[in-house]
């Protein structure tokens, strides 16, 4: 799921843009899926006081999967996953943050099965936008990006986009540089565009294999418990 795909991607854990996994950010805020389906079915104001509790205000690049679920009481509906990406922008008056620090000016709308029409997914992505921007009105629009080949690997693209993007901005705060380019894009732009079917089926076999290695060494941790209790048992009846 892309829950636990963010929780170990964030963890360090996981990832295939570099051989060498480690903890993003304090910086970076993968939302969760739950959080964000919450946030998009509560009225405004609701929503605009719960969004303190996630320290936006310490938070320069927040990345949020949105589903086209329109169903509040239904979390485990929807077909179709976008990304919503907000980030705070070097040229920006950071200390003008309002109370619940929710003043980020930038915003990139990422579908990897673009229809050019007006869907769910991008009516919950404008609520966002509302949301963290502290009450922006402005239109929001699709972003270029790659698109599947299949009805299926829409989750996987919002992963794999998920990676460039984290890996671009480390990099870019790693050697003290802007994470947008001289044109005012992220640094991520380009790499969004190229991503290949291939390279997609190649992301969704990585995590696939090791959730399932983690969840076999998990199986066999429990085994090893058991087994332990058992023999201590077994012990203590001989007696």
């Amino acid at each position: 799921s892309i829950a636990r795909a963010y929780f170990e991607l964030a963890a360090g854990s996981v990832g295939t843009t570099t051989e060498e996994h480690q903890p993003l950010s304090d910086e970076i805020l993968l939302m969760d899926p739950a959080v964000v389906f919450w946030l998009i079915h509560q009225d405004l104001e609701t929503a605009e006081l719960a969004t303190s509790e996630l320290n936006l205000q310490d938070k320069q690049l927040v990345l949020c999967p949105i589903n086209d679920n329109a169903n509040g009481g239904c979390a485990d509906g929807g077909g179709h996953w976008t990304l919503l990406v907000a980030w705070r922008s070097e040229k920006e008056d950071n200390g003008d943050n309002n109370n619940t620090g929710v003043t980020f000016k930038n915003f990139k709308y990422y579908d990897s099965s673009f229809t050019g029409r007006r869907c769910n997914n991008r009516v919950h992505a404008e609520k966002l936008v509302h949301i963290l921007s502290g009450g922006s009105t402005s239109p929001l629009r699709e972003n270029s990006c790659a698109q599947q080949v299949n009805n299926y690997d829409c989750g996987v693209y919002v992963l794999a986009f998920s990676e460039i993007i984290t890996s671009s901005f480390m990099e870019a705060k790693n050697k003290s540089r802007s994470i947008e380019n001289e044109h005012g894009h992220p640094l991520w732009t380009d790499l969004i565009v190229g991503v290949s079917p291939s390279s997609i089926t190649d992301v969704r076999m990585y995590y696939c294999d090791a959730f399932k290695k983690a969840d076999n060494q998990v199986n066999e941790a429990v085994n090893q418990v058991e087994e332990a209790d058992n023999q201590s048992t077994n012990h203590e009846s001989q007696r």
